[in-house]
Protein backbone atom coordinates (compact mmCIF):
# COMPACT_ATOMS: atom_id res chain seq x y z
CA UNK A 1 0.00 0.00 0.00
CA UNK A 2 2.48 2.18 1.00
CA UNK A 3 4.58 1.38 -2.61
CA UNK A 4 1.12 2.30 -4.54
CA UNK A 5 0.77 5.55 -2.46
CA UNK A 6 4.06 6.57 -3.15
CA UNK A 7 3.50 5.77 -7.15
CA UNK A 8 0.69 7.93 -7.13
CA UNK A 9 2.59 10.60 -5.64
CA UNK A 10 4.98 10.25 -8.52
CA UNK A 11 3.34 10.18 -11.12
CA UNK A 12 1.15 12.96 -9.85
CA UNK A 13 4.39 14.67 -9.96
CA UNK A 14 5.28 13.35 -13.43
CA UNK A 15 4.05 15.36 -16.42
CA UNK A 16 2.34 13.64 -19.54
CA UNK A 17 4.54 15.20 -22.03
CA UNK A 18 6.23 18.76 -22.55
CA UNK A 19 6.07 21.24 -25.37
CA UNK A 20 9.11 23.53 -26.22
CA UNK A 21 9.56 26.99 -27.40
CA UNK A 22 12.03 27.94 -29.68
CA UNK A 23 14.54 30.34 -28.58
CA UNK A 24 14.35 34.39 -29.38
CA UNK A 25 16.73 35.11 -32.55
CA UNK A 26 19.23 37.47 -31.20
CA UNK A 27 21.17 39.63 -32.89
CA UNK A 28 24.49 41.68 -32.65
CA UNK A 29 22.53 44.38 -30.78
CA UNK A 30 20.44 42.06 -28.67
CA UNK A 31 23.86 40.93 -27.05
CA UNK A 32 25.17 42.36 -23.76
CA UNK A 33 28.49 42.24 -24.86
CA UNK A 34 30.47 41.73 -28.14
CA UNK A 35 30.11 38.34 -28.92
CA UNK A 36 33.52 38.12 -31.85
CA UNK A 37 35.96 39.08 -28.49
CA UNK A 38 36.50 38.19 -24.91
CA UNK A 39 34.74 34.97 -24.94
CA UNK A 40 37.52 32.47 -23.74
CA UNK A 41 35.02 28.99 -24.30
CA UNK A 42 31.59 28.16 -24.72
CA UNK A 43 29.14 26.26 -23.28
CA UNK A 44 26.67 23.47 -25.32
CA UNK A 45 23.08 22.30 -24.92
CA UNK A 46 21.34 19.85 -27.56
CA UNK A 47 17.99 20.54 -28.19
CA UNK A 48 17.20 17.19 -28.63
CA UNK A 49 13.92 18.20 -30.83
CA UNK A 50 12.43 16.55 -33.59
CA UNK A 51 11.58 20.02 -35.28
CA UNK A 52 10.55 19.20 -39.48
CA UNK A 53 13.26 20.68 -41.40
CA UNK A 54 15.83 21.20 -38.52
CA UNK A 55 15.71 18.51 -36.25
CA UNK A 56 18.42 18.13 -33.21
CA UNK A 57 20.52 20.81 -32.84
CA UNK A 58 23.20 22.01 -30.38
CA UNK A 59 22.53 25.33 -29.07
CA UNK A 60 26.48 27.06 -28.55
CA UNK A 61 27.01 29.63 -25.95
CA UNK A 62 29.78 31.92 -25.54
CA UNK A 63 31.41 31.80 -21.80
CA UNK A 64 33.21 34.87 -20.67
CA UNK A 65 35.96 35.51 -18.07
CA UNK A 66 33.18 36.05 -15.68
CA UNK A 67 30.98 33.12 -16.21
CA UNK A 68 28.45 35.00 -18.08
CA UNK A 69 27.22 33.13 -21.03
CA UNK A 70 25.47 34.61 -24.43
CA UNK A 71 23.46 32.40 -27.01
CA UNK A 72 25.65 32.64 -30.29
CA UNK A 73 23.91 30.18 -32.64
CA UNK A 74 22.39 26.70 -33.28
CA UNK A 75 24.00 23.79 -35.31
CA UNK A 76 21.87 20.95 -36.99
CA UNK A 77 23.11 17.57 -35.62
CA UNK A 78 21.70 15.48 -38.92
CA UNK A 79 19.74 13.69 -36.90
CA UNK A 80 16.42 13.76 -34.66
CA UNK A 81 16.23 13.65 -30.85
CA UNK A 82 13.31 12.35 -28.93
CA UNK A 83 10.72 15.76 -29.08
CA UNK A 84 9.06 16.77 -26.12
CA UNK A 85 9.35 14.51 -22.24
CA UNK A 86 6.68 12.02 -23.16
CA UNK A 87 6.86 11.27 -18.97
CA UNK A 88 8.76 13.99 -17.40
CA UNK A 89 7.96 17.47 -18.38
CA UNK A 90 11.58 18.86 -19.73
CA UNK A 91 13.82 15.47 -19.23
CA UNK A 92 12.61 13.32 -22.41
CA UNK A 93 15.59 11.51 -22.10
CA UNK A 94 15.80 10.26 -18.82
CA UNK A 95 19.79 9.58 -19.00
CA UNK A 96 23.23 11.71 -18.19
CA UNK A 97 25.67 12.05 -21.10
CA UNK A 98 23.74 12.24 -24.14
CA UNK A 99 26.61 14.42 -25.33
CA UNK A 100 30.35 14.50 -24.56
CA UNK A 101 33.11 16.49 -25.68
CA UNK A 102 36.96 14.93 -26.27
CA UNK A 103 39.73 15.80 -23.49
CA UNK A 104 41.95 17.81 -25.72
CA UNK A 105 38.05 20.31 -26.64
CA UNK A 106 38.48 19.66 -30.37
CA UNK A 107 35.39 17.20 -30.92
CA UNK A 108 31.83 17.31 -29.91
CA UNK A 109 29.58 13.91 -29.88
CA UNK A 110 26.22 13.55 -29.31
CA UNK A 111 23.18 11.31 -29.59
CA UNK A 112 20.13 11.66 -31.65
CA UNK A 113 17.45 9.96 -30.32
CA UNK A 114 14.82 9.43 -32.74
CA UNK A 115 16.95 8.79 -35.90
CA UNK A 116 19.29 6.30 -33.65
CA UNK A 117 22.46 7.80 -35.35
CA UNK A 118 25.77 9.84 -33.50
CA UNK A 119 26.52 12.91 -34.30
CA UNK A 120 30.62 14.68 -34.49
CA UNK A 121 31.37 18.11 -34.96
CA UNK A 122 34.93 19.93 -34.98
CA UNK A 123 34.79 22.44 -32.32
CA UNK A 124 35.89 25.97 -33.08
CA UNK A 125 35.99 29.60 -31.88
CA UNK A 126 33.71 30.34 -35.13
CA UNK A 127 31.26 27.54 -34.07
CA UNK A 128 30.64 23.97 -34.83
CA UNK A 129 31.31 21.77 -37.92
CA UNK A 130 29.63 18.96 -38.40
CA UNK A 131 32.35 16.09 -39.36
CA UNK A 132 30.11 12.51 -39.09
CA UNK A 133 27.10 11.00 -38.50
CA UNK A 134 26.70 7.31 -38.12
CA UNK A 135 24.60 4.40 -37.08
CA UNK A 136 24.96 4.05 -33.13
CA UNK A 137 24.36 0.37 -33.47
CA UNK A 138 21.05 0.02 -31.84
CA UNK A 139 17.87 1.78 -31.18
CA UNK A 140 17.15 5.22 -28.87
CA UNK A 141 20.99 6.13 -28.20
CA UNK A 142 21.04 8.08 -25.03
CA UNK A 143 24.81 8.21 -24.05
CA UNK A 144 28.05 8.59 -25.26
CA UNK A 145 31.97 8.40 -23.57
CA UNK A 146 34.73 8.88 -24.96
CA UNK A 147 38.56 8.12 -24.01
CA UNK A 148 41.11 9.62 -26.05
CA UNK A 149 40.09 8.05 -29.66
CA UNK A 150 37.43 5.31 -28.04
CA UNK A 151 34.00 5.75 -27.93
CA UNK A 152 31.08 3.63 -26.29
CA UNK A 153 27.28 4.53 -27.15
CA UNK A 154 24.69 3.57 -24.74
CA UNK A 155 21.21 2.37 -26.83
CA UNK A 156 17.88 2.56 -24.48
CA UNK A 157 16.16 0.33 -26.51
CA UNK A 158 19.18 -1.92 -27.68
CA UNK A 159 19.97 -3.74 -31.05
CA UNK A 160 16.60 -5.33 -32.00
CA UNK A 161 14.00 -2.70 -30.08
CA UNK A 162 10.52 -4.02 -28.09
CA UNK A 163 11.22 -7.61 -27.77
CA UNK A 164 9.09 -10.26 -26.09
CA UNK A 165 7.15 -7.33 -23.98
CA UNK A 166 11.09 -5.83 -23.35
CA UNK A 167 13.64 -3.27 -24.61
CA UNK A 168 17.50 -4.71 -23.99
CA UNK A 169 19.94 -2.09 -23.42
CA UNK A 170 23.00 -2.44 -25.93
CA UNK A 171 26.40 -0.66 -25.54
CA UNK A 172 28.49 -0.07 -28.99
CA UNK A 173 32.52 0.65 -29.88
CA UNK A 174 33.70 3.38 -32.28
CA UNK A 175 36.84 4.44 -32.40
CA UNK A 176 37.26 8.75 -33.73
CA UNK A 177 39.94 9.31 -36.42
CA UNK A 178 41.64 12.40 -36.58
CA UNK A 179 39.51 13.92 -39.01
CA UNK A 180 36.36 13.56 -37.19
CA UNK A 181 34.85 9.95 -38.24
CA UNK A 182 33.37 7.74 -36.50
CA UNK A 183 34.42 3.91 -37.13
CA UNK A 184 32.79 1.12 -35.83
CA UNK A 185 34.54 -1.64 -34.04
CA UNK A 186 33.71 -4.79 -35.15
CA UNK A 187 32.87 -7.18 -31.79
CA UNK A 188 32.54 -4.76 -29.51
CA UNK A 189 28.29 -4.65 -29.15
CA UNK A 190 27.01 -6.44 -25.74
CA UNK A 191 24.07 -6.66 -24.49
CA UNK A 192 23.44 -5.22 -21.00
CA UNK A 193 20.04 -7.80 -20.39
CA UNK A 194 18.07 -4.41 -18.69
CA UNK A 195 14.51 -6.03 -19.49
CA UNK A 196 13.59 -2.13 -20.05
CA UNK A 197 9.59 -1.83 -20.19
CA UNK A 198 7.56 0.50 -22.93
CA UNK A 199 6.14 3.46 -22.05
CA UNK A 200 2.13 2.13 -21.18
CA UNK A 201 0.51 5.29 -22.88
CA UNK A 202 -1.41 3.29 -26.41
CA UNK A 203 -1.24 7.15 -27.24
CA UNK A 204 2.19 7.62 -27.29
CA UNK A 205 5.57 5.88 -29.25
CA UNK A 206 6.51 2.61 -27.95
CA UNK A 207 9.69 3.68 -26.45
CA UNK A 208 11.76 2.86 -23.07
CA UNK A 209 9.97 4.02 -20.33
CA UNK A 210 12.39 6.47 -18.58
CA UNK A 211 11.74 5.26 -15.25
CA UNK A 212 13.22 2.11 -15.32
CA UNK A 213 15.80 2.18 -18.57
CA UNK A 214 19.46 2.26 -18.81
CA UNK A 215 20.34 6.00 -18.33
CA UNK A 216 24.56 6.69 -18.60
CA UNK A 217 27.49 4.92 -19.91
CA UNK A 218 31.22 6.41 -18.99
CA UNK A 219 34.35 5.54 -18.95
CA UNK A 220 37.17 5.36 -16.06
CA UNK A 221 39.31 8.61 -16.20
CA UNK A 222 42.22 5.68 -17.02
CA UNK A 223 40.22 3.91 -19.77
CA UNK A 224 40.43 0.84 -18.30
CA UNK A 225 36.73 0.33 -16.83
CA UNK A 226 33.50 0.85 -18.99
CA UNK A 227 30.84 2.11 -16.73
CA UNK A 228 26.59 1.42 -17.25
CA UNK A 229 23.91 2.37 -15.00
CA UNK A 230 20.50 0.78 -15.67
CA UNK A 231 17.57 2.12 -13.01
CA UNK A 232 15.42 -1.22 -12.49
CA UNK A 233 13.23 -3.53 -13.98
CA UNK A 234 9.39 -3.67 -13.06
CA UNK A 235 7.95 -5.45 -10.56
CA UNK A 236 3.81 -5.57 -10.82
CA UNK A 237 3.61 -1.98 -11.84
CA UNK A 238 5.04 -0.34 -8.74
CA UNK A 239 8.42 1.61 -8.46
CA UNK A 240 12.04 0.23 -10.30
CA UNK A 241 13.92 -2.30 -8.48
CA UNK A 242 17.06 -4.20 -8.86
CA UNK A 243 19.34 -1.06 -9.99
CA UNK A 244 22.39 -2.00 -11.04
CA UNK A 245 26.02 -0.73 -12.28
CA UNK A 246 27.70 -2.57 -14.43
CA UNK A 247 31.33 -2.50 -14.96
CA UNK A 248 33.85 -3.99 -17.33
CA UNK A 249 37.47 -4.62 -18.64
CA UNK A 250 38.09 -2.15 -21.37
CA UNK A 251 40.66 -4.29 -23.85
CA UNK A 252 43.53 -2.97 -26.11
CA UNK A 253 41.33 -3.68 -28.64
CA UNK A 254 38.61 -1.91 -27.62
CA UNK A 255 36.48 -4.62 -26.88
CA UNK A 256 35.08 -4.99 -23.73
CA UNK A 257 35.26 -7.96 -21.28
CA UNK A 258 32.22 -9.69 -19.43
CA UNK A 259 29.99 -7.05 -17.66
CA UNK A 260 29.88 -7.21 -13.95
CA UNK A 261 26.66 -6.47 -12.62
CA UNK A 262 26.60 -4.90 -9.32
CA UNK A 263 23.17 -4.30 -7.25
CA UNK A 264 22.76 -0.33 -6.69
CA UNK A 265 22.34 0.00 -2.55
CA UNK A 266 19.64 2.66 -3.36
CA UNK A 267 16.52 2.69 -5.41
CA UNK A 268 16.91 4.00 -9.39
CA UNK A 269 20.43 4.46 -9.54
CA UNK A 270 20.54 7.80 -12.56
CA UNK A 271 24.27 8.95 -12.83
CA UNK A 272 27.53 8.00 -12.09
CA UNK A 273 31.33 10.07 -11.79
CA UNK A 274 34.84 8.62 -10.88
CA UNK A 275 37.27 9.74 -8.72
CA UNK A 276 40.76 11.21 -10.68
CA UNK A 277 42.44 8.16 -9.52
CA UNK A 278 39.70 5.82 -11.47
CA UNK A 279 39.45 3.62 -8.08
CA UNK A 280 36.08 5.52 -6.90
CA UNK A 281 32.60 5.69 -7.97
CA UNK A 282 29.84 8.14 -6.72
CA UNK A 283 26.14 7.47 -7.79
CA UNK A 284 23.35 9.58 -7.26
CA UNK A 285 20.11 7.45 -6.59
CA UNK A 286 16.29 9.36 -7.67
CA UNK A 287 15.02 7.97 -4.40
CA UNK A 288 17.49 6.25 -2.67
CA UNK A 289 16.23 7.89 0.53
CA UNK A 290 12.97 6.87 -0.29
CA UNK A 291 11.14 8.52 -1.38
CA UNK A 292 13.80 11.77 -1.66
CA UNK A 293 16.90 11.05 -3.16
CA UNK A 294 20.57 10.11 -2.07
CA UNK A 295 24.22 9.48 -3.39
CA UNK A 296 26.67 6.87 -2.40
CA UNK A 297 29.87 6.04 -2.97
CA UNK A 298 31.74 2.96 -3.87
CA UNK A 299 35.46 0.97 -4.39
CA UNK A 300 36.21 -0.63 -7.40
CA UNK A 301 38.06 -3.75 -7.41
CA UNK A 302 40.25 -4.95 -10.37
CA UNK A 303 37.93 -7.56 -11.62
CA UNK A 304 34.64 -4.75 -11.44
CA UNK A 305 32.96 -5.51 -8.48
CA UNK A 306 32.20 -2.66 -6.25
CA UNK A 307 32.19 -1.99 -2.42
CA UNK A 308 30.03 0.46 -0.81
CA UNK A 309 31.91 2.91 1.25
CA UNK A 310 28.92 5.51 1.76
CA UNK A 311 25.03 3.88 1.01
CA UNK A 312 22.54 6.06 0.09
CA UNK A 313 23.34 9.32 2.06
CA UNK A 314 19.95 11.38 1.79
CA UNK A 315 20.48 14.61 -0.52
CA UNK A 316 17.83 16.57 1.88
CA UNK A 317 19.31 19.25 3.94
CA UNK A 318 17.86 18.71 7.43
CA UNK A 319 18.07 22.86 7.89
CA UNK A 320 15.74 23.27 4.77
CA UNK A 321 12.02 23.04 4.08
CA UNK A 322 12.42 21.72 0.84
CA UNK A 323 12.82 17.68 0.37
CA UNK A 324 15.27 16.97 -2.23
CA UNK A 325 13.81 15.20 -5.20
CA UNK A 326 14.29 13.17 -8.39
CA UNK A 327 18.47 13.46 -8.24
CA UNK A 328 18.97 12.57 -11.77
CA UNK A 329 22.77 14.19 -12.73
CA UNK A 330 26.14 14.83 -10.90
CA UNK A 331 29.39 16.48 -11.46
CA UNK A 332 32.74 16.50 -9.60
CA UNK A 333 34.85 19.77 -9.63
CA UNK A 334 37.82 18.24 -7.07
CA UNK A 335 36.73 17.21 -3.27
CA UNK A 336 33.12 18.29 -4.12
CA UNK A 337 29.77 16.50 -6.07
CA UNK A 338 27.40 18.38 -7.00
CA UNK A 339 23.69 16.98 -8.17
CA UNK A 340 21.27 19.06 -9.77
CA UNK A 341 17.88 18.05 -8.41
CA UNK A 342 14.51 17.74 -10.78
CA UNK A 343 11.45 18.68 -8.52
CA UNK A 344 12.87 20.75 -5.90
CA UNK A 345 14.60 23.91 -7.91
CA UNK A 346 18.57 23.26 -6.30
CA UNK A 347 21.94 22.13 -6.75
CA UNK A 348 22.98 20.17 -4.00
CA UNK A 349 27.00 20.21 -2.63
CA UNK A 350 28.25 17.02 -1.69
CA UNK A 351 31.56 17.01 0.03
CA UNK A 352 34.35 13.88 -0.61
CA UNK A 353 36.35 12.79 2.64
CA UNK A 354 39.78 11.54 2.28
CA UNK A 355 38.04 7.92 2.85
CA UNK A 356 35.75 8.34 0.40
CA UNK A 357 32.84 8.75 2.37
CA UNK A 358 30.37 11.45 1.70
CA UNK A 359 28.91 14.42 3.64
CA UNK A 360 26.34 16.80 1.94
CA UNK A 361 27.18 20.04 3.17
CA UNK A 362 24.91 22.70 1.14
CA UNK A 363 22.71 23.22 -1.77
CA UNK A 364 22.05 26.30 -3.89
CA UNK A 365 18.47 27.62 -5.47
CA UNK A 366 18.15 28.15 -9.30
CA UNK A 367 14.60 29.91 -8.29
CA UNK A 368 14.97 31.06 -5.34
CA UNK A 369 16.65 34.78 -5.11
CA UNK A 370 14.38 37.78 -5.94
CA UNK A 371 16.61 39.22 -8.62
CA UNK A 372 16.34 35.32 -10.76
CA UNK A 373 12.53 35.40 -10.41
CA UNK A 374 10.48 31.77 -10.34
CA UNK A 375 10.20 29.95 -13.55
CA UNK A 376 7.89 31.33 -16.31
CA UNK A 377 4.52 30.26 -17.74
CA UNK A 378 2.98 29.11 -14.17
CA UNK A 379 5.60 26.77 -13.92
CA UNK A 380 6.53 25.98 -10.05
CA UNK A 381 9.84 23.73 -11.44
CA UNK A 382 12.86 24.97 -13.29
CA UNK A 383 13.09 21.31 -13.93
CA UNK A 384 16.84 21.24 -13.46
CA UNK A 385 19.00 18.86 -15.96
CA UNK A 386 22.82 18.05 -16.92
CA UNK A 387 25.37 19.87 -15.30
CA UNK A 388 28.45 21.27 -16.69
CA UNK A 389 31.57 22.50 -15.51
CA UNK A 390 34.57 24.82 -17.17
CA UNK A 391 37.92 22.60 -17.53
CA UNK A 392 39.42 25.22 -14.77
CA UNK A 393 36.86 23.76 -12.29
CA UNK A 394 35.85 27.58 -11.94
CA UNK A 395 32.25 27.91 -13.15
CA UNK A 396 28.93 25.20 -12.85
CA UNK A 397 26.61 25.41 -15.55
CA UNK A 398 22.24 23.95 -15.15
CA UNK A 399 20.32 23.42 -17.53
CA UNK A 400 16.74 24.83 -16.83
CA UNK A 401 14.17 23.15 -19.60
CA UNK A 402 11.24 24.60 -17.11
CA UNK A 403 13.00 27.94 -17.33
CA UNK A 404 14.59 27.93 -21.15
CA UNK A 405 18.01 28.73 -19.97
CA UNK A 406 21.10 27.78 -18.58
CA UNK A 407 21.93 28.47 -14.41
CA UNK A 408 25.36 29.95 -13.99
CA UNK A 409 27.32 29.37 -10.83
CA UNK A 410 30.48 30.60 -9.44
CA UNK A 411 32.48 27.94 -7.62
CA UNK A 412 34.85 28.14 -4.53
CA UNK A 413 36.59 25.61 -4.79
CA UNK A 414 37.90 25.81 -1.01
CA UNK A 415 34.55 24.97 0.43
CA UNK A 416 32.82 23.57 -2.71
CA UNK A 417 30.24 27.07 -2.15
CA UNK A 418 28.34 28.33 -5.32
CA UNK A 419 27.28 31.77 -5.89
CA UNK A 420 24.55 32.48 -8.33
CA UNK A 421 25.47 34.16 -11.40
CA UNK A 422 22.17 34.14 -13.40
CA UNK A 423 19.99 32.61 -15.51
CA UNK A 424 21.01 32.91 -19.75
CA UNK A 425 18.25 32.10 -22.22
CA UNK A 426 18.35 30.47 -25.23
CA UNK A 427 17.37 27.30 -24.76
CA UNK A 428 13.54 25.08 -25.30
CA UNK A 429 11.45 26.00 -22.43
CA UNK A 430 9.08 23.29 -20.90
CA UNK A 431 5.69 23.82 -19.49
CA UNK A 432 3.91 21.36 -18.66
CA UNK A 433 0.84 20.31 -20.55
CA UNK A 434 -1.66 20.00 -18.05
CA UNK A 435 -1.92 23.57 -17.43
CA UNK A 436 -5.17 25.16 -19.17
CA UNK A 437 -3.23 28.45 -19.67
CA UNK A 438 -0.10 26.89 -21.18
CA UNK A 439 -2.38 24.35 -23.60
CA UNK A 440 -6.16 24.26 -24.50
CA UNK A 441 -8.06 21.42 -25.27
CA UNK A 442 -7.18 19.61 -28.91
CA UNK A 443 -4.37 22.44 -29.47
CA UNK A 444 -0.69 22.44 -29.37
CA UNK A 445 1.62 25.05 -28.23
CA UNK A 446 2.85 27.55 -30.86
CA UNK A 447 5.99 28.33 -32.20
CA UNK A 448 7.94 24.93 -31.52
CA UNK A 449 5.53 21.89 -30.91
CA UNK A 450 7.81 19.17 -31.90
CA UNK A 451 10.77 21.04 -29.69
CA UNK A 452 12.60 18.75 -27.32
CA UNK A 453 13.50 19.01 -23.94
CA UNK A 454 17.22 20.64 -23.82
CA UNK A 455 19.73 17.41 -23.29
CA UNK A 456 23.23 17.68 -22.25
CA UNK A 457 25.75 20.41 -21.33
CA UNK A 458 29.22 20.49 -22.29
CA UNK A 459 31.54 23.30 -21.07
CA UNK A 460 35.37 23.75 -23.04
CA UNK A 461 37.69 26.20 -23.32
CA UNK A 462 38.97 27.99 -26.59
CA UNK A 463 42.57 27.07 -27.43
CA UNK A 464 45.20 29.84 -28.71
CA UNK A 465 45.69 28.49 -32.32
CA UNK A 466 45.98 25.38 -32.54
CA UNK A 467 47.43 24.65 -28.84
CA UNK A 468 45.73 22.44 -26.55
CA UNK A 469 44.43 23.63 -23.34
CA UNK A 470 45.29 20.12 -20.92
CA UNK A 471 46.85 21.84 -18.53
CA UNK A 472 43.71 23.01 -17.01
CA UNK A 473 42.70 18.84 -16.14
CA UNK A 474 45.45 18.56 -13.22
CA UNK A 475 43.40 19.38 -10.15
CA UNK A 476 43.56 16.99 -7.78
Amino acid sequence: MLTQTIWRFASALALAASLAFAPPALSDSDHGRDSDSGAVGAVFVASNATTPGRGNEVRMFNRFEDGALEYVASFATGGAGSGPGSLFAGDALGSQGPMVATEDGEFLLLTNFSTNNVSVFKISRSGLVLTDVEPSGGVFPISVTVHRNLVYVLNSGGRDGFQNGFFNANVVGFRLSDDGDLRRIGGSARDLGSNTPALADPNLPRVPNVLFSASEVRFSPNGRHLAVIIKGTAVGGGLPVDGRIDIARVRRNGRLGNFVQNASVGLVPFALNFADNSRRLYVVEAIGDFPRAAISSYRIRRNGTLVPISASVPLSIPTTAVDTLDTCWVVRVGNFLYTANFFSNTVSIVEIQRDGSLQVVDEAETAGPPDFGPPPDSSTFDYNLDLAVSPDGRFLYNVLPGRGAIAGFGVDRRDGSLDLIGAFEGLDSSPPVNDPAAQPPGELLPLNNDGGSPAGAIAVDFGDDDDDDDDDDDDD
